[in-house]
């Protein structure tokens, strides 16, 4: 008795399904960004250089976030 494996059609269009989160970054980086803007806002409410002080690392920490590499990949993940 030979037995076959049975094989089931696929129609193509494969595609890599989308993060969640804000364009190019994910849950965590969505999460990071507004939890930011709410530090940042508390703290321009103390003084606008209160504010840059937190922003900058802010924004240094979660850039590498966004920059993805051909398959997908943060800069941390390299």
């Amino acid at each position: 008795m030979a037995t076959e494996a049975v094989t089931h059609p696929t129609y193509g269009n494969w595609r890599r399904p989308r993060r969640p989160g804000l364009g190019p970054l994910g849950l965590i980086g969505t999460v990071g960004v507004f939890g930011g803007l709410v530090v940042v806002l508390l703290a321009s409410l103390i003084s606008l250089a209160a504010a840059v002080v937190v922003l900058v690392p802010l924004v240094l920490v979660l850039a590498p976030l966004a920059l993805r590499t051909q398959d997908g990949r943060n800069l941390y993940q390299l």
